[in-house]
């Protein structure tokens, strides 16, 4: 069995216009958010054997807090440049290429493809994965290499309207 946890980095803060959308920090509903949900799934889930995100501000911030819901350190969490502003097609290959010694991953990127993802995976129409939402998906398979679309079984789907 792998799991693959699809998290949407959380709400992001559009107030200085003149930072870059790479730079883009978290909003104050973004980190109420994070709070609420990172310590919802750390409650909910064992640590996952790999943290991976994009390297945009606001999704490695949301990587880090999770990582320190989990007990671990930033330094946990591996950084992978093209969960930035690329395709789907890409993060599909880096899972594929995801070394089998790690049974869980939990991926921290960016809408439309945490959504495109979540359906093309489970064959489950998401209309939308929010800020902060996370995705659990199990594939019954031993390689990252045999996921294959409309395999996973949905474990969850947690988002923070879900829970106020």
């Amino acid at each position: 069995m792998k799991t693959l946890y699809l998290v949407r980095h959380a709400k992001s803060d559009w107030s200085h216009a003149q930072q870059t959308d790479f730079e883009r920090g978290l909003s104050n509903r973004g980190v109420k958010d994070l709070d609420l949900i990172s310590n919802l799934i750390s409650s909910l889930i064992q640590v996952p054997d790999c943290l991976l995100s994009s390297p945009a501000n606001r999704a490695f911030t949301t990587a880090k807090v999770f990582a320190e819901k989990f007990g671990l350190s930033d330094s946990d969490v591996l950084i992978e440049d093209g969960l930035y502003a690329n395709s789907t097609k890409f993060i599909i290959k880096t899972l594929a290429d995801t070394n089998d010694k790690f049974q869980s991953l939990m991926i921290f990127g960016h809408n439309p493809d945490i959504t495109s993802l979540a359906s093309y995976f489970s064959g489950t129409y998401f209309e939308n994965v929010p800020t902060t939402g996370v995705v659990a998906l199990e594939f019954d398979c031993s390689s990252w290499k045999n996921i294959e679309d409309k395999n996973a079984k949905v474990l969850f789907f947690e988002y923070p309207k879900k829970h106020k």
